[in-house]
């Protein structure tokens, strides 16, 4: 019978997924997990299983975080001002942060998403998600007469998608408030 974890498994993913976030899953090493987690490597590999399935879960151990962050930016707004929140809340973690690392997932796409069928998948499905939620943004807005009633919804959410995407990696390179607040103001004015 396998014994009970006796550690607390959101704060070890926690630890690991920043981990992750912060050098990537190729220059993390078994080492590095057994030295943030502060546990030993059987019990990393018998809670966890090996360093990619770990990965794995911080994925989606991430996925989970950023979801709660996506309905709160939605809760109580209406289209426009959601979708201003959301994109405003992103350049905020951006500016907030001296050491910002970018997104996990931009950076997981960046490194893995080319070489590894089940971090792709993975990605994919995310990206498809991410996309229904802007398409659900759109349509409650057109319906409610914020935005323009010949919108593609689609092409939007992808557009919104992909922008999302870039702010992440512009914002690694550049730290200008004004200059973000500039690609958010273009980037709601299709709508």
């Amino acid at each position: 019978m396998p014994k009970a974890e006796t550690f607390d498994r959101i704060e070890v993913l926690n630890k690991v997924t920043d981990l992750f976030w912060n050098k990537g899953y190729s220059a993390t090493s078994m080492q590095d997990i057994v030295d943030v987690s502060g546990l030993n490597r059987s019990s990393l590999y018998n809670s966890f299983g090996d360093k990619y399935q770990l990965f794995l879960a911080a994925l989606k151990h991430y996925k989970g975080s950023q979801q709660k962050d996506y309905i709160n930016c939605l809760l109580n707004n209406t289209p426009m001002q959601a979708l201003r929140s959301f994109f405003t809340n992103t350049g905020n973690s951006i500016q907030n942060r001296e050491d910002f690392k970018g997104c996990l997932f931009v950076n997981s796409t960046a490194e893995l998403a080319n070489r590894d069928n089940k971090v792709s998948a993975f990605l994919q499905s995310n990206m498809e998600d991410m996309i229904q939620l802007f398409s659900d943004i759109l349509q409650r807005g057109i319906e409610q007469g914020e935005f323009r009633e010949d919108l593609d919804v689609h092409a939007t959410a992808v557009y919104l998608f992909s922008s999302l995407q870039g702010i992440q990696l512009t914002g690694m390179l550049n730290q200008s408030r004004k200059q973000m607040d500039q690609l958010i103001e273009r980037i709601l004015s299709v709508l």
